[in-house]
């Protein structure tokens, strides 16, 4: 990494050799491949700093194809030449995102479009520095019979060579390589003089003698078959440099000074002004970054007047000052003595844009500083010219006069305050409200200035005042929170055009109010003022009504019962049910009970028995409702003993009435089947039905 701006060709570099590999137009060996047209990438470069950089020059030089055939075969005795090699160069494709290129200069062999770098010219040879320049607009060769010829071909420009600046801050930045193929046939006759064996694709009509190609994009060990020959050890590569470099910090600055007689120049005598912010900006006045893309802060000149912008990248800049209090910019100089004038215009404390070059150290920005003539505000209050003003303000308006304005510059603007109390003027019975200034904004212009405020003076009307009445349920526990009709009823009316200091007595003769929707009564208890004195506005009086719940006879509740099943899929049986026991009443509120035990805890049912548990709580007290306990049975099924033997049994009975069954059929009766255990399947002993 290089700052500054060295020679490309004195300073190490990265050199870079790109060819056509296989693949790039088609397998090696292949007329495909030979006569490839376009671009193939074929690799990448990443550079890596060890910090991050802002706007880094790119280097390049070499970059366009080197290539050298002569592809040749002996026809009657002539020497004849066909397809001569490709034109190569490599193209530079920028892969990261976040940064831009732009070409440093217009002289080099170089474009750069949609970040994209390659050369101008694709018929390069590889030097950027011509030794001889005929050398490179022919090609010699010598026929069968020794004669020399002079072939024109394109006239070669030389390698693509220029900067590129990479715009942006980074630590890492890669290019793709893509190697561009661009065969001969591009260079036409009529444009370019190329001599017709260039094209030599048949001679004397035989298409064996030709090679039907015009381009020889090939690797430097392929081996390629033209006119029944075969040629090795071909050249076609492209080897360029590159190499980055850092383009030097720049700085701004120098000194303000005191300019004690305003000309505009620094006398030798003139003193430093300490302690001025100075500020950086863009052409178009915003903040601006340094050179490595950190806020430029303001600077403030030291004891000798001197401030310094640093590490500035090349650029347009406008430098600001921002004068101390009592402090204004002097006349900017003509810039005939850059070194000694001030150079801001006094009116925006700003500089001209100034173009800052790269390595460019600017020390003759000065400016001078003069102290602003200083003038004096002040203010008056009087009485307005109204019939029946009185002719002295109160105290209580003088008061609020605003303070004396010192030392304010020629051309500063005030606004006039406008924001004061009214005053209560009890001599004279009235109220003094501001109401204007001779002058809503007081302009310094060479001289003091004195700005007067008007009061006005209002009598204050003979006013009426009303007393009105509000009744509301007092506080108390259990008290309804809205009154009846027969209450609401009873409010006194409204007492209007009461004079100031007149007292009225609160009535208290109400009547009792039996409601009979809560069950009680309600009583006048009393105001919040026995008396209403009007006292410079309307009054209000709050009566309070106190509510008396009815005595109730106690009631009465009672405990019931009632039983679930808590096995899952099982019904209690009715024998269950029916054990259910009877309510327990005339309970009262506040009461302990128990429940009921059922008369037994277990019954026998088919397959087992339901088994009383428990109810769901042991006991329980009347809280103003009726209790009820609830008892859970569960079921318990029988289970087999497999010690004990059943037998199956047979009857027979008549089926016709009147008749009994014969002592026949009776001896018919199959014999008991013995042995059987509890879950055995049984049929029964057929017998003889004749």
């Amino acid at each position: 990494m290089f700052y500054g701006n060295p020679d490309p060709g004195s300073i190490p570099a990265l050199g870079m050799n790109t060819q056509p590999s296989n693949g790039v137009g088609g397998p090696l060996g292949s007329w495909q491949k030979y006569n490839s047209d376009g671009e193939y990438e074929v690799g990448s470069v990443t550079f890596k700093f060890d910090r991050k950089v802002t706007d880094p020059i790119l280097d390049l030089s070499g970059l366009g194809g080197y290539v050298s055939r002569v592809g040749s075969y002996v026809y009657n005795g002539r020497m004849i030449l066909v397809g001569l090699g490709s034109f190569n160069s490599t193209n530079l494709h920028l892969a990261t995102e976040g940064i831009t290129l732009e070409k440093e200069a217009s002289n080099s062999n170089l474009t750069v479009d949609n970040n994209i770098i390659q050369v101008i010219d694709r018929n390069t040879h590889t030097r950027a520095v011509v030794d001889d320049a005929s050398r490179y607009n022919w090609i010699q060769f010598k026929d069968g019979y020794g004669k020399q010829y002079n072939v024109n071909s394109p006239s070669l420009v030389p390698a693509g060579t220029g900067s590129v600046k990479l715009k942006g801050t980074f630590d890492e930045v890669t290019f793709k390589l893509y190697h561009q193929a661009t065969p001969y046939s591009y260079f036409s006759r009529e444009e370019y003089g190329t001599h017709s064996s260039y094209f030599a694709n048949s001679i004397d009509g035989d298409p064996a003698n030709g090679d039907g190609i015009n381009g020889m994009n090939v690797i430097n060990t392929e081996s390629v078959h033209i006119g029944g020959q075969w040629f090795n050890g071909d050249q076609n590569w492209d080897l360029f440099r590159a190499s980055l470099r850092l383009q030097k910090p720049s700085s701004i600055g120098d000194k303000v000074w005191l300019d004690k007689n305003k000309d505009g120049i620094q006398g030798a005598t003139e003193k430093p002004a300490a302690g001025v912010t100075v500020r950086l900006l863009d052409n178009e006045g915003k903040p601006v970054t340094d050179f490595n893309g950190n806020p430029v802060e303001d600077q403030v000149t030291d004891k000798n007047g001197n401030y310094k912008f640093e590490n500035l990248a090349a650029g347009e800049y406008i430098v600001e000052i921002v004068p101390n209090k009592g402090q204004k910019l002097t006349t900017k100089g003509d810039g005939t003595n850059v070194e000694v004038d001030s150079d801001f215009d006094s009116k925006t404390n700003k500089t001209a844009p100034i173009t800052l070059e790269p390595n460019k150290n600017l020390t003759d920005i000065d400016a001078g500083l003069v102290e602003e003539d200083t003038y004096k505000l002040d203010y008056e209050f009087k009485p307005s010219d109204a019939k029946g003003t009185p002719d002295k303000l109160p105290q209580e308006v003088l008061d609020q006069l605003p303070k004396a304005q010192e030392k304010l510059a020629d051309g500063t603007k005030v606004d006039s305050p406008k924001d004061f109390t009214p005053v209560k003027d009890e001599v004279n019975g009235g109220t003094w409200t501001f109401e204007a200034w001779d002058k809503e904004t007081a302009t310094i212009n060479g001289a003091n200035e004195h700005v007067t405020g008007t009061w006005v003076f209002t009598k204050d009307p003979v006013k009426e005042y009303k007393l009105d009445y509000e009744f509301k349920p007092s506080d108390a526990k259990g008290t309804p929170d809205k009154l009846p009709e027969g209450v609401l009823k009873q409010l006194p009316e409204e007492k209007g055009k009461l004079a100031d200091g007149t007292e009225v007595p609160s009535p208290k003769e109400f009547t009792a109010v039996k409601d009979e929707v809560n069950k009680g009564t309600w009583t006048f208890e009393k105001w919040d003022k026995d008396t209403a004195t009007i006292d410079g506005k309307d009054e209000h009086v709050t009566g309070t009504w106190v509510f008396t719940k009815d005595e109730e006879p106690e009631k009465e509740y009672k405990v019931t019962h009632e039983f679930k099943s808590g096995t899952p899929g099982k019904e209690l049986p009715n024998e269950v049910k029916i054990l259910k026991p009877t309510d327990q009443e005339g309970k009262k509120d506040g009461d302990k009970v128990t429940p009921t035990q059922p008369s037994k805890t277990e019954v026998s049912v088919e397959g087992g028995k339901w088994v009383f548990k428990d109810y769901d709580k042991t006991d329980a007290t009347i809280d103003k409702a009726d209790e009820n306990f609830v008892g859970t049975w569960v079921f318990e099924e029988n289970k087999p003993d497999p010690s004990k033997e059943y037998k199956v049994t047979h009857e027979f009975k008549s089926g016709t009435p009147g008749k009994e069954l014969p002592n026949e059929v009776k001896i018919l009766k199959p014999t008991d089947q013995e042995g059987k255990k509890d879950g055995d399947k049984v049929t029964p002993t057929q017998k003889n039905t004749k």
